[in-house]
């Protein structure tokens, strides 16, 4: 998303064989490449924000330098669903790990 490529190469096609079945990215026809594409953006965007709210230092930078663009409001609403559980299991983790 960050370069706006809807479509991504994989170099070793034997070793990602299988992702065109798994029914969220198809494989596109290409000459010498293997290129790969989500079948649809959504599933992009919550990958996104899963990556983003995987980095909770972060998150608050990615906002501040999103939150103007367009193409990266959905992302932050995914975000915005996910970061509530992020906190919780690490609060959780911090409390175990304390006692």
């Amino acid at each position: 998303m960050e370069n706006d490529q809807l479509a991504f190469e994989i170099k070793d096609s034997d070793k990602y064989a299988e992702l065109s079945s798994c029914g969220l990215i198809s494989e596109l026809q290409g000459q010498d490449e293997y290129l790969f594409c989500f079948l649809h953006l959504t599933i992009q965007e919550f990958l996104a924000a899963q990556h983003i709210v995987d980095d909770l230092e972060h998150v608050e930078a990615f906002l501040i330098d999103h939150i103007e663009t367009a193409k990266w409001h959905l992302v932050i609403q995914f975000v915005a669903g996910l970061i509530g559980k992020k906190i919780k299991e690490c609060d959780k983790e911090r409390n175990e790990s304390g006692r």
